[in-house]
This record gives structure tokens, C-alpha cells and sequence, in this order.
């Protein structure tokens, strides 16, 4: 997900703004520390807007096929809420 979010973003920078970028990449290449907390801070984002993301898709793609909460086994949805399992997210060191 944040490749193609950051993929996105990138495709519509201006001058100044891929400078930023490029200073930022610079700056996490030079500082081991700074380059994991920017990391943990990523995942930390990432995770508070993917169940929101996720929802919406699985509801979209659910109206493209015609499907109705008769047609889904509620049994099988999960509650990422209070899962021991739920997606956790590792930053690693580039």
C-alpha cells in the first residue's frame, strides 16, 4: 500500500517538492536512527488509514460483483479490533 500511495504522491510533485524527496531519502540513507523512526512513523500512518481503505474497496468491488450482505458469510469477516493476529507492520532499515 505505501508504494503505490508514495508512487502516487511522486507522479505529482513539483520541482520543489521532489527536492524535499530527494533531501528526505538523503537524510534517512545518512542516519540509521532517523531512517527507522521515519519508518515506524510510515507504518504507524499506514495502519490507522487501512481499515478505512480497505472497508471502502472491499465494499466497491462487493457492488461491482451485485453483492448484497445475504450473499456473505459474516462469520468469516474479521474485527481487527482487540485480534491478536491483526496486520502489524515492521519497518526495516531500507
Amino acid at each position: 500500500m505505501f508504494q503505490v500511495v508514495f508512487l502516487r504522491i511522486k507522479s505529482h510533485l513539483s520541482p520543489q517538492g521532489l527536492k524535499k524527496v530527494m533531501e528526505m531519502d538523503e537524510k534517512r540513507n545518512n542516519n540509521e536512527n532517523f531512517s527507522i523512526e521515519f519508518s515506524q512513523k510510515t507504518c504507524v500512518v499506514l495502519a490507522e488509514s487501512w481499515a478505512g481503505a480497505e472497508g471502502l474497496a472491499m465494499t466497491k468491488i462487493a457492488d461491482l460483483h451485485g453483492l448484497e450482505i445475504a450473499d456473505l458469510n459474516i462469520s468469516k469477516i474479521e474485527r481487527l479490533n482487540g485480534r491478536p493476529d491483526t496486520p502489524k507492520c515492521e519497518p526495516t532499515n531500507r
